[in-house]
């Protein structure tokens, strides 16, 4: 069964592509191409409009970017069990190809496909990925603003921005990695293609700083406070903001930046990372929606409790 997480993880793609979509809607209806009358009714353009453009770019952007893609698979295929070049899938329905001398390229995904791309991949002192410092191209975007880091769990080879390192850990605590072949697009993180039918084995070599915040034991944390901070009432919706304050602390092993889930709620808005964590305690923000400013239904109450989540290895 998927975890609640991979279900919202869908329905944010669904949102995501919706609202794109209305955005390129939006820009359809309102552009206005350059156009003048000529011969009575008859209206002629007289010069390309920018969406014209922009998409005589994008094609030329697209063809020299799947080239590349083309140039790195050549590659790999003469390479043998090279450990991280290859193709990846993820970051929400993305791909990554990535080899030694052709650099790399990565498509968003999943609803409209933007490409950015790196003529070269170098090396560090630690054997972290770093992509060569290009200027934007008017259709790419950043690759990564860390170096990436091939991370080795069994046989799946993933490879992890370093900024994404420590959500990686919380991911393995609370059951979302390693994720399944049913799920293996839409995952956080980019998995080698195919790998997702490999197991796993003991703990992935990570650094030894986030290999330690795997954990073996979950701890769980009652509600015991819960205030609330603004409203804001929207056309259809009412948004509340709340702070709220649980009875677990640095005694209990946690530290500011953990990540926990809702154990008790149908929301889909079911993580929090603690910002303040004192001996005994520790606090966090909560966001919910409701229909009404008046419904307090879905609002946090003393009921709920939330857990770090433990990874029991296969």
């Amino acid at each position: 069964m998927a975890s609640r997480s991979n279900k919202m993880s869908l329905w944010r793609i669904v949102l995501w592509c919706a609202l794109l979509a209305a955005m390129l809607a939006a820009s359809f209806f309102i552009s206005k191409p350059n156009l003048s009358e000529r011969n009575g009714s008859v209206l002629v353009r007289e010069t390309l409009s920018r969406e014209e453009m922009d998409a005589a770019n994008y094609t030329k952007y697209e063809e020299q970017a799947e080239a590349q893609i083309a140039r790195i698979k050549a590659e790999v295929a003469k390479l043998k069990n090279h450990p991280w070049a290859g193709e990846y899938s993820g970051g929400m329905g993305g791909y990554l190809a990535i080899s030694p001398n052709q650099g790399l390229v990565v498509i968003s995904g999943p609803c409209i496909r933007v490409y950015g791309t790196r003529k070269s991949v170098r090396q560090n002192e630690k054997g972290w990925l770093e992509a060569s410092p290009e200027k934007e191209k008017q259709f790419g975007y950043r690759a990564f603003n860390s170096p990436l880091v091939p991370v080795k769990w069994g046989g799946r080879r993933y490879l992890i921005p370093e900024e994404d390192l420590q959500r990686f850990t919380t991911d393995i605590n609370l059951g979302d990695e390693p994720r399944n072949a049913s799920n293996a697009r839409s995952g956080m993180y980019y998995l080698a293609v195919g790998d997702e039918h490999k197991l796993v084995s003991a703990l992935p070599d990570l650094p030894a700083e986030y290999l330690k915040k795997i954990r073996s034991v979950a701890v769980n944390a009652n509600v015991q406070d819960v205030k609330l901070l603004k409203s804001h009432q929207h056309d259809y919706s009412c948004g509340r903001e709340y702070r709220v304050t649980l009875d677990k602390g640095s005694s209990d092993g946690l530290s500011e930046g953990d990540t926990l889930r809702l154990l008790n709620s149908e929301s889909g808005f079911d993580r929090i990372d603690l910002m303040e964590v004192r001996n005994q305690s520790s606090t966090a923000e909560v966001y919910v929606e409701a229909s009404n400013c008046k419904d307090t239904s879905k609002s946090p109450n003393k009921s709920w409790k939330y857990t770090t989540g433990a990874y029991v290895a296969p």
